[in-house]
């Protein structure tokens, strides 16, 4: 048994959070700019079933068993083991490195859980398909978010764009011409799931005007395929913009996200809107490769805490 890494991208939505929660579709992308890696070590000076967790960016570390099982790297070991009929995993060190940051609307949890499940299932011996890879990681996801779309741990697992509605097959998407985003990060924490119990409170305190929100989020994911799939940019980013509108009546935004978006109209994005779950977290924008540089610099230096630019 040797050893072996695993890498897996960021993700982020470009239209739909939060709607696709309730059946409408959304539009989300590998982003490459940032990734989660696990690395796996084996040990075979160790007992079977010593397993050590490191994080490379801390240097902590924990055995696995000493884990809740209800955490999700250990619920994730569980799965795999379930799943291939092993008792006992094999004794072995695995490291986590990431550069996506933590609770900001870019999928960390669901890059980890996709990363999880492709490393330990080949570390064992077995190439798991794409689809059973997505279907366990959606199982971790729920541990840790509770009611999620999947649209996370889907577009991390295949690394395509996708149209995505939650239970129905996935659409991937092809763009016409390429799109060049930039992800700026407030630097305030975005827990999903209290997020997602803002807008379900919001939704049981004023149901028909949030579905009629959610509603329209909805159609304008659609209507961003079909802006994408003729390489219209210029409607596409007004798209977002509405999108971001409508986020912000669901009372996702923070004055920190319109900050960041309004300094990217400012500075010519074609649009710009929260990513993720919001209350904080990350805003993304459409915007001209060539004007990309000189956007995420206005960003760093107007209260971002950290700009990243894919195409």
């Amino acid at each position: 048994m040797t050893a072996l890494t695993v890498k897996s991208p960021a993700k982020t939505i470009l239209f739909g959070e939060h709607a696709v929660v309730y059946g409408h579709p959304a539009i989300a992308v590998p982003f490459n700019a940032v990734h989660l890696k696990i690395s796996i070590f084996p040990r075979p000076d160790l007992p079977s079933g010593t397993v050590t967790i490191r994080n490379a960016q801390s240097g902590f570390e924990q055995l696995l068993a000493d884990l809740e099982h209800a955490h999700p790297i250990h619920a994730a070991f569980q799965l795999v083991m379930q799943q291939l009929e092993i008792d006992a995993f094999p004794a072995s060190d695995l490291v986590i490195s990431s550069t996506i940051p933590i609770a900001s609307g870019l999928g960390s949890s669901a890059a980890l859980s996709v990363t999880l499940m492709r490393s330990l299932s080949q570390f064992l011996g077995t190439r798991f398909t794409d689809e059973r890879i997505n279907q366990l990681a959606f199982e971790i996801e729920k541990i840790q978010h509770g009611s999620p779309s999947g649209i996370d741990n889907t577009v991390i697992t295949y690394n395509r764009p996708v149209f995505f509605a939650k239970g129905k097959p996935v659409e991937f998407l092809g763009f016409s011409k390429p799109i060049t985003l930039i992800v700026a990060d407030t630097g305030i924490p975005s827990l999903t799931k209290e997020a997602i119990r803002l807008v379900k409170a919001n939704l049981e305190a004023e149901p028909q005007v949030n579905q009629d929100l959610l509603s329209q989020i909805g159609r304008i994911a659609k209507d961003a395929r079909q802006a994408l799939s003729q390489g219209n940019i210029e409607v596409a980013g007004q798209l977002m913009n509405e999108n971001q509108a409508a986020l912000r009546s669901l009372g996702v935004s923070s004055i920190e996200l319109e900050h960041l978006v309004q300094i990217a109209l400012e500075e010519g994005a074609f649009g710009a809107k929260l990513c993720g779950g919001g209350m904080g977290g990350n805003m993304i924008a459409l915007v001209d490769e060539n004007a990309a540089q000189n956007l995420q610099q206005s960003l760093l230096h107007q209260g971002a805490a950290s700009a990243w630019i894919a195409t």
